[in-house]
């Protein structure tokens, strides 16, 4: 997921908090050993902070630790110097202190999803979208330190335009209206790596700590939605070439390539993820984050058909001239 460049902090109102931690609990009914172990519920992981267990955590505790954060945060942003592993070190003991992590569940972007996409659709339809990581802890930057997340604090793909348009538009090229505006159903954004990046790791390629347990965490993730949610009801994006390499496994695909490898024989081609005995539709494609893929033609093909295909109408960004441009009809939801 890209850093937050904003200086505006945008808050949910009580009642927005609490229909995400509603949404949670009916998507995931039951927080089974396996996705327990995946999220890291019981914080055994160096860096995994930034899931919480929606089950157990309650409206004011959630609040509670988000004003504590904010301070925090406004503490780093008014200039006072903390170096990336202090500051990290102050962020664990937080989350150590109230038992939550820095999300209402899986990831702020997780929950910016849920908030505007959960119960808007006449049916019952759960799209998931596989990203790769959310970035370290403490990212290393340039010049103004970067935003911290907490809770009650807005941050999602839908928010990009604010922040910053070039990117936007990149993102925006692997997403629908539809989707974004949850006339499909409910959108569900996911990283295969669950956990933060460690203080000042890159924020981009794999991760130092490696994929150990990352596929079959997605699997108990899937087999989590399964009370409420039957595998011909919910389809499943990747974005990156590391989701790609271990979703692929279920795949049917025996083939060795990379995401663009795939992408270009697909050509918008839908294929089967298979998990716990059951088949799911799995489009994957390259990450948007990066500005090379806005020029790949075969590409952008495989992601217009492939939405086509879905049923889930035209990318919100499209190419002109050799650069993204939004859609007619484009724009956040």
């Amino acid at each position: 997921m890209p850093v937050d460049t904003s200086s505006r902090a945008m808050h949910y109102d009580r009642t927005g908090a609490q229909r995400i931690i509603e949404a949670y609990r009916e998507i995931f009914p039951r927080i089974t050993p396996e996705l327990a172990s995946y999220w890291d519920t019981a914080r055994t992981r160096p860096w995994s902070y930034l899931t919480s267990d929606f089950h157990r955590a309650t409206l004011e505790k959630y609040e509670s630790f988000s004003t504590t954060v904010e301070k925090l945060d406004t503490e780093v942003q008014n200039g006072r110097a903390i170096s990336a592993p202090a500051l990290a070190a102050r962020m664990v003991a937080l989350c150590r202190q109230h038992d939550l992590g820095f999300s209402f569940g899986i990831s702020p972007w997780t929950d910016h999803a849920l908030h505007r996409t959960y119960g808007k659709a006449p049916v019952r339809r759960l799209v998931i979208i596989v990203g790769h990581d959310w970035y370290p802890i403490v990212p290393k930057r340039e010049g103004k330190p970067h935003r911290l997340n907490w809770p009650m604090r807005q941050d999602g793909l839908h928010l990009l335009p604010d922040n910053d348009e070039s990117v936007a538009r990149r993102y925006f090229a692997a997403v629908t209206e539809p989707l974004l505006s949850g006339k499909l159903g409910t959108l569900l954004f996911v990283n295969i790596y669950p956990d933060y990046r460690a203080p000042d790791e890159r924020v981009t390629g794999p991760v130092k700590a490696g994929y150990a347990g990352c596929l079959n965490g997605f699997e108990a993730l899937l087999a989590g939605t399964r009370p409420h949610y039957h595998p011909d009801d919910v389809t499943i994006m990747s974005w990156g070439d590391s989701p790609w390499r271990l979703l692929r496994q279920r795949t049917r695909v025996h083939r060795p390539g990379g995401i663009m490898a795939i992408t270009e024989q697909l050509a918008g081609g839908i294929l089967e993820f298979q998990s716990g005995g059951h088949a799911y539709q799995y489009l994957p494609f390259a990450h948007p984050s990066e500005a090379r893929n806005a020029h790949i033609a075969f590409h952008l093909d495989h992601q217009r058909l492939g939405f086509a295909r879905l049923g889930f109408g035209s990318p919100m960004a499209t190419p002109v001239n050799g650069c993204l441009k939004p859609a007619l009809n484009g724009g956040a939801a």
